[in-house]
């Protein structure tokens, strides 16, 4: 399932996917990526990002490229899925 930009920011229910996908862009055009980011949600509920993505978590912001995040919010990986959950079923 793919989503517009628009639907992925009500959407999403992890903070760090909403920040995901407002980060501006390393080339200086503020909202347009070198790459569009995608996200999808697997019937689980896991939310699988691609794009140029900055993630916020507790060992401080990482550049990503691709993140498989918690929607559930029981992972011990925050804001990434460690399949400990539901979602990770």
């Amino acid at each position: 399932m793919r989503t517009t930009l628009d639907e992925r920011r009500t959407c999403c229910t992890s903070p760090a996917a909403r920040s995901a996908t407002e980060q501006p862009s390393t080339t200086g055009t503020e909202g347009r990526p070198d790459r569009p980011t995608t996200i999808t949600r697997s019937a689980a509920g896991q939310l699988t990002v691609r794009g140029e993505l900055s993630v916020d978590t507790p060992q401080g912001v990482r550049a990503e490229t691709r993140a498989v995040l918690c929607g559930c919010g029981q992972s011990r990986l925050q804001p990434y899925c460690d399949h400990a959950g539901p979602c990770g079923q």
